[in-house]
């Protein structure tokens, strides 16, 4: 297949410029991307463009493509376990549950009954409260949110080679890019029906980071007439280290080989 690969990190990550881990606002990281687009178009004028995205990164390619300069742009989209919706078991949550714990023990949230979640673990609930904290301490880290959180592989060696490279940031998740993740989730869910480019989701149906029920939401919902969804028995989050990586990769090319 004769492609150029173009990426990028967005501020606070990987190479990027900022406090590691640390972003003020995830709006801040679609507009990046949208920059990026028009001058890799510039550069290579007629050429077809399918950008990848996976978790949060997943998240903010949906959000650009709502933005009709950024459709206009953009031949296709595929998306691994995107932050469509976090898990209770999301480091977020996990972050931000004992905050609120402390700071408003007896709060009560409406629809947080005995049928549903734990308040200190409904994703909806931290929505609603994480401003207050993001908006006090946003760079707080918070101690056992990090690569110690919920699996995102069941190959060892994978993990061991992911959380050694040095720009992968392995530390507690801040507050306010917490915050974020949530504020973007929470405006995906309203929007999904916007989304008008070919879409091919892939999500591993035992993920404990993002909840699968996102993709196959975005997947439903989708103005898009050209979308197709994977989901994989047993996969965890990060798909492309798993074990069943080459499966997960034919997928991607058997998908994107007809439309180049």
């Amino acid at each position: 297949m004769d492609v150029k690969v173009y990426g990028m990190d967005w501020t606070g990550h990987g190479g990027s410029d900022g406090l590691h881990g640390y972003v003020q606002s995830l709006d801040l990281a679609v507009q990046d991307m949208k920059m990026y687009l028009k001058k890799i178009s510039a550069e290579n004028p007629g050429v077809p463009c399918f950008c990848f995205g996976h978790s949060t990164g997943g998240g903010i390619i949906l959000k650009a493509v709502l933005d009709p300069e950024v459709d206009a742009l953009v031949n296709g989209i595929i998306l691994t376990s995107p932050a469509v919706r976090v898990q209770p078991a999301h480091p977020v949550v996990a972050a931000l549950a004992p905050v609120f714990a402390l700071i408003a023990p007896r709060y009560q949230f409406t629809g947080s009954s005995k049928n549903g979640p734990a308040v200190s673990r409904d994703p909806e609930a931290l929505r609603a409260l994480a401003p207050v904290f993001a908006l006090i301490a946003p760079r707080y880290q918070f101690t056992g949110s990090s690569k110690n959180g919920p699996a995102v592989s069941r190959a060892p060696e994978a993990l061991r080679v992911k959380y050694s490279a040095p720009l992968v940031f392995t530390g507690s998740i801040r507050v306010r890019t917490g915050y974020e993740i949530l504020r973007l989730t929470a405006y995906l869910q309203q929007h999904l029906r916007r989304v008008t480019v070919p879409l091919l989701v892939l999500h591993g149906a035992d993920d404990m980071v993002t909840d699968p029920e996102g993709s196959r939401r975005l997947h439903r919902e989708a103005s898009t007439p050209d979308k197709a969804i994977r989901l994989y028995d047993g996969l965890l989050h990060d798909l492309l280290i798993e074990p069943e990586k080459e499966v997960v990769l034919g997928d991607i090319v058997d998908w994107l080989s007809p439309r180049i």
